[in-house]
């Protein structure tokens, strides 16, 4: 019962470190996809790095293909894609 309280707790400070500060960055980011005339934000986790990144779609790309690229190659997946 130990073990299962252990890993439990690892697991809540785990998001409340990682998971919810990279929400802390998204009206920024979000200005900023706006400011360079993105059509969207994509945000990507990397798994390797514990952290997410934007990637901001510009015309003439496509969310599509930005999931391609970054969906399971290596350490990272598209975590969302937001119309900007």
């Amino acid at each position: 019962m130990q073990i299962v309280k252990t890993i439990v707790k690892k697991i809540v400070v785990f998001w409340q470190k990682y998971v919810t500060e990279s929400y802390d960055y998204m009206p920024d980011w979000l200005s900023h996809a706006k400011e360079v005339g993105a059509s969207h934000l994509v945000t990507v986790w990397d798994s390797f790095e514990m952290e997410e990144f934007p990637v901001f779609i510009m015309s003439g790309d496509t969310p599509e293909r930005i999931r391609r690229v970054y969906d399971h190659v290596s350490t990272t997946r598209v975590s969302r894609i937001i119309a900007v």
